[in-house]
């Protein structure tokens, strides 16, 4: 099997997300795989005993686990990881449409100088807005004109 591109992974758990970069993409797969050295030169701690493996962020905390079953450690998502995913998405897209449809940073800015009271959103990176995306295409390309004035501040009528 061959990787026909390259592209960005995000994993995401309930405490932590996890950006890989320079993945392989090989369609044939049935499964995805994770090299523990791409890990490791990333920053990232991995942990092998017995019948798991772990990967910890540099601070020590768990991003994912996996169980050993016969010659490979498999990590079984857990469908409320997912669950959490999707509803921080839609919470964000909430206060996103309550600010006004403000940028995306400007909103985790809030939420990071903790300038606004009570807000506990995890706003994602890759996060877009369709009405936002539509409505910044607002004014069409100009057509060539078929003609030129004749002189200086000249007007072609």
């Amino acid at each position: 099997m061959l990787a026909t591109g390259r592209g960005v992974a995000r994993l995401k758990s309930d405490m932590f997300d996890v950006t890989l970069v320079n993945v392989l993409y090989v369609p044939g797969l049935q499964c995805n795989f994770i090299s523990v050295a791409r890990a490791v030169n990333c920053g990232y701690i991995v942990k092998f005993r017995e019948n798991t493996a772990t990967i910890l962020n540099k601070h020590g905390g768990t991003i994912l686990s996996a169980n050993k079953v016969s010659d490979m450690f498999i990590n079984e998502q857990n469908k409320n990881t997912l669950f959490f995913a999707r509803k921080s998405e839609e919470e964000a897209m909430k206060w996103h449409s309550r600010y006004g449809h403000q940028d995306f940073a400007s909103i985790r800015e809030l939420i990071n100088k903790q300038m606004v009271r009570g807000l506990q959103v995890s706003v994602p990176k890759d996060i877009c807005c369709a009405l936002c995306m539509t409505n910044k295409c607002t004014q069409k390309p100009y057509s060539n004109a078929g003609s030129r004035a004749k002189f200086v501040l000249g007007m072609y009528i």
